[in-house]
């Protein structure tokens, strides 16, 4: 029954509700998202309930909405929202509903710095990553610079691969990255890299299956190693 008057009627009272439980009103959130854009003026309202967490929820179900009034609310509230984590899924929201369009506003949030764990850039990040633009590679590459925060450096590594598998400094990056001293990033680096499925690269996964003395290191080079071999005889 989504998309249904009585459906988001019902669904937009909840919402609206300040006694109702919080998690609840987060449900009912997303579910009007997946009503459409008949749903979207009820889920702008919400943006101003004084619930963080409501409100982040109705940052993803505006992205899942779509419609014009629907990123003109997501741009208010990268610019005006207080909390952190509703720029941040705002940001990945407007993406996903703007398209190309949102990546001049997204490139703006990259200089915000944030008082938890860099979530504004990480969500602009996301964001971007959600256009798959190989013209952002560059973009994707700076924020793998050991400056910023794990979170920030991996979901960067997984743009630049999302938007531009092909580069080539993609895959140099990816090796430099494996020798990495953050244990995480040196994972994604080396998940990364086992799937680009260069023979060339063969020897370094061998070597780290047969030497490492991380056991998690050692089985994804493992995998990586049997994916390359797997894909070169093909």
């Amino acid at each position: 029954y989504r998309g249904r008057d009585e459906t988001i009627t019902a669904l937009s009272r909840v919402v609206a509700d300040p006694n109702a439980y919080w998690g609840l009103r987060q449900e009912a959130a997303i579910d009007l998202g997946s009503c459409g854009e008949a749903a979207v003026p009820a889920l702008d309202r919400a943006l101003a309930d004084p619930d963080r967490r409501l409100r982040r929820a109705v940052a993803i179900a505006l992205g899942r909405a779509g419609g014009k009034v629907a990123v003109e609310a997501l741009g208010r509230a990268i610019s005006r929202d207080r909390a952190e984590d509703v720029v941040a899924a705002a940001e990945v929201s407007l993406a996903r509903t703007a398209g190309s369009a949102a990546r001049a506003s997204l490139e703006r949030q990259l200089s915000r710095d944030s008082q938890y764990w860099d979530v504004i850039r990480l969500g602009a990040i996301q964001g971007l990553a959600e256009l798959g633009d190989a013209a952002l590679a560059p973009t994707f590459e700076k924020f793998t610079n050991t400056e910023y925060v794990q979170d920030v450096r991996t979901v960067a590594l997984a743009g630049w691969l999302r938007a531009a598998p092909e580069d080539p400094k993609l895959a140099d990056t990816l090796r430099t990255l494996s020798r990495d001293r953050n244990r995480s990033v040196r994972e994604s680096a080396l998940e990364k890299l086992g799937s680009l499925h260069h023979a060339a690269d063969a020897g370094l996964f061998r070597s780290l299956a047969d030497s490492d003395p991380d056991p998690n290191v050692a089985a994804i080079a493992r995998d990586a190693l049997g994916e390359i071999e797997g894909f070169t005889k093909r």
